[in-house]
């Protein structure tokens, strides 16, 4: 399934499709009618930008994988490609949430896909681990919100900084108390996570949880 999606967004054919999907969801209008064939590409086009990631998740493909090489240019935020499934996939699965400004290491966060992330990591456009969005959110943060514990430990042995302030929830540890993901918590708190640092109304649901503190 990672294979059909990922080569059916590559289908240029389709992208008219997709600009048009796009730019309704700017103007908060409805989509519209279709033809009988445009509703399939539609359908067939919203299913792969959403779930794409998903089945690359669970497929725990090789980093020599034709496929690999191919989803690379997904993270590419000034590619095409980027700019036509990414708005598809936010407004999927994040209906009333703004369109965040991503780079390939954020979207790594986000997505967890420990490959690509570690690709990115290594190539020439990686610039810095703790870079951050104009809202302060770092790829620390959005896994950590998004409870991808793989991914938050590749981070911080890469030397991401556990206490970068920024974003909704302040810190990674916010975020993964908001959330609920204890065991990210903990993760973050025995790499010594601040537990007291300042952070509006989530530091009483983290100081509620069951987060333990290294001795």
């Amino acid at each position: 399934m990672t294979r059909i999606c990922v080569e059916f967004l590559y289908l240029e054919d389709i992208w008219p499709t997709a600009r048009f999907l796009i730019q309704r969801f700017k103007d908060n209008q409805e989509v519209g009618d279709f033809s009988e064939k445009d509703n399939h590409v539609q359908s067939l086009l919203a299913y792969s930008a959403e779930h794409w990631p998903s089945h690359l998740r669970e497929a725990c493909l090789y980093q020599d994988d034709s496929v690999v090489s191919r989803i690379l240019a997904f993270y590419q935020v000034d590619s095409k490609l980027y700019h036509l499934w990414f708005p598809i996939f936010w407004r999927a699965t994040r209906p009333y949430d703004t369109l965040p400004e991503m780079s390939g290491i954020r979207l790594g966060g986000l997505l967890s896909h420990e490959n690509i992330l570690e690709l990115t990591l290594r190539g020439k456009e990686y610039r810095d681990i703790d870079e951050s969005d104009k809202d302060g959110r770092t790829a620390l943060i959005w896994a950590s919100e998004c409870g991808h514990e793989k991914v938050i430990q590749m981070l911080v042995d890469t030397g991401a900084d556990v206490n970068a302030q920024g974003g909704y929830y302040c810190n990674a540890l916010y975020a993964a108390s908001a959330r609920g993901h204890e065991r990210v918590g903990q993760i973050l708190v025995d790499v010594r996570a601040d537990v007291n640092a300042q952070g509006g109304d989530h530091l009483k649901w983290l100081r509620r949880s069951s987060f333990a503190c290294p001795s």
